[in-house]
C-alpha cells in the first residue's frame, strides 16, 4: 500500500478519478477555511474591543496571504 503525500506529484496519478475528486474537494475546503477563519476571528475581536473595521480588515489581509500561499503550493505540486 502506497502512502500519498501532498508533496509527491506522482501520488495523484495512481488514484481513481473519484479519489482525485475528493482530494481536490478537500484542498478547496481547506483553502476556504484558511480564508474564513481569520475574518471570523477579526469580527470577534472587533465586537469585543469595539474597533469596528480594523481587525476584520486585518483578517481579510491575512486570509488573502494564506490563500495565495496555498494556491502557489497547489500550482507547484500539480506541474
Amino acid at each position: 500500500m502506497k502512502n500519498y503525500t501532498a508533496n509527491d506529484p506522482d501520488s495523484e496519478s495512481d488514484l481513481s478519478p473519484l479519489a482525485r475528486g475528493y482530494l481536490l474537494g478537500v484542498q478547496i475546503l481547506s483553502m476556504t477555511l484558511d480564508m474564513a477563519v481569520p475574518i471570523f476571528l477579526g469580527l470577534l475581536a472587533d465586537r469585543s474591543w469595539g474597533t469596528t473595521p480594523l481587525f476584520v480588515l486585518l483578517g481579510v489581509g491575512l486570509g488573502l496571504v494564506i490563500l495565495i500561499v496555498q494556491l502557489v503550493k497547489l500550482a507547484s505540486i500539480r506541474r
